[in-house]
């Protein structure tokens, strides 16, 4: 009898101790400086370091996967993908994700041809409507609440040509064919000095928005205490400075 019960706890400890080691699925898309694989083919940047940094502090496993941005929103929803990094809070999301606390700030802004910023005459994002602009975005990224309320005019809409990453957005307003985009500054920058096109952009007057950034937790496969564990890990960093460190060294 006592053999059948130690066989039955080494398995049951075998269960407990896989269950622990199950890797948390991660989705990443091409984003300099956040996201982005080096010459050497490692996955590297701000996120991805910072998550990596989480990771380590709840000695969690991590599986990265590269997914487009709109999808890895729809991996989010289904439990297909565990996390997203980088992303905004907005009450669509909120009813498939949780959110950390912010780890870091995103803001955005309208990006043209370093010639080009008096001729567009936009004091404001519904100037775009009564204009002959097109703008880039990028399919499935949040820019603001206007943006947002004024995205529900098809005559709004017209105005914005959708891609999947900021790289297609750059060579379409080189080319001409669009006549600004929105990004992350520190994101252009970056793209800019790594394809050597600094002084071919500047940046517009109009600002589109400043927010918090989050780790978001699919509520169909990740718990919320799963989201504890990940929030005092961030505390934990934020405390010993060592996620300003990350940002700093990485910008």
């Amino acid at each position: 009898m006592k053999k059948y019960i130690f066989i039955l706890f080494v398995l049951l400890s075998f269960q407990v101790s896989a269950a622990k080691v199950k890797p948390i699925k991660v989705g990443w898309e091409l984003w300099y400086p956040y996201q982005y694989k080096d010459k050497n083919e490692q996955l590297i940047g701000v996120d991805v370091s910072i998550l990596n940094a989480i990771a380590q502090q709840m000695s969690a496993e991590l599986l990265y996967e590269e997914l487009p941005w709109k999808r890895h929103l729809r991996y989010i929803e289904t439990g297909q993908s565990d996390i997203a990094m980088g992303s905004s809070r907005t009450l669509e999301r909120e009813a498939y994700a949780y959110f950390s606390q912010p780890y870091r700030l995103e803001e955005i802004k309208l990006f043209v041809l370093k010639d080009k910023v008096q001729a567009l005459q936009i004091k404001s994002l519904a100037d775009v409507i009564s204009g002959q602009y097109i703008l880039g975005v990028e399919r499935g990224y949040f820019y603001g609440e206007e943006y947002k309320k004024l995205s529900k005019k098809a005559n709004f809409n017209n105005h914005f040509n959708e891609v999947t990453d900021l790289s297609q957005n750059v060579k379409m307003l080189l080319k001409g064919s669009i006549d600004g985009l929105l990004a992350d500054p520190i994101a252009m920058s970056t793209y800019s000095e790594i394809f050597n096109l600094k002084g071919k952009f500047a940046q517009h007057p109009l600002h589109i928005y400043q927010t918090e950034i989050h780790l978001m937790l699919s509520k169909s496969s990740m718990s919320q205490d799963e989201l504890n564990k990940f929030n005092r890990a961030i505390s934990s960093l934020k405390s010993a400075g060592e996620i300003n460190k990350i940002i700093h060294n990485a910008l």
